[in-house]
């Protein structure tokens, strides 16, 4: 009985196994870290937040306050797969936000993109981004944001350059 094609077999059920390992880390991992923070339970109502929207707010704990503004971002509205700037008004202006989709959503502090983003799984809420929510350079996420991006998937995906 010649060995090698049994030791062959098992090499590759090694290497497959690592390499799944690997995605399922790399993909947990980029999903949606809590960076050390606390995520919040969704709030009975979410200021005019409807479904299968990406809600920002000005302010923390979603309030809009005399000041305040909220930002939405909804399904039919916005792309997909693709990197697109908040827009003049809201950039550099998320305090708290509600990703009252079942998608993943996907923020950059800059627009294009660089390595300074994070991934949020759908149904994600942050109360307050300047309580301990931090880029991947360990500079605050607070009132930060400038690109969206928006996922087709509760997994992370590839995305485009799009509009930034």
């Amino acid at each position: 009985m010649n060995p090698s094609p049994h030791r062959n077999r098992n090499r590759w059920l090694a290497v497959a196994i690592a390499a799944s390992a690997l995605i399922l880390t790399m993909s947990g991992a980029a999903q949606a870290g809590t960076n050390g923070a606390q995520r919040a339970s969704v709030p009975a109502s979410t200021p005019g937040c409807g479904s299968a929207t990406f809600c920002a707010y000005q302010d923390r704990n979603y309030n809009l306050g005399t000041d305040g503004t909220q930002w939405n971002y909804s399904f039919n509205r916005s792309p997909h797969l693709l990197w697109f700037f908040v827009g003049p008004n809201a950039n550099d202006q998320f305090s708290s936000f509600n990703n009252n989709r079942a998608w993943v959503s996907y923020v950059s502090k800059n627009c294009p993109a660089d390595s300074q983003t994070f991934a949020f799984s759908g149904g994600d809420v942050v109360t307050d981004l300047s309580q301990g929510w931090h880029w991947p350079d360990g500079s605050s996420m607070n009132d930060s944001i400038s690109g969206l991006a928006f996922g087709t998937s509760t997994h992370t995906q590839g995305l485009g350059h799009g509009n930034c």
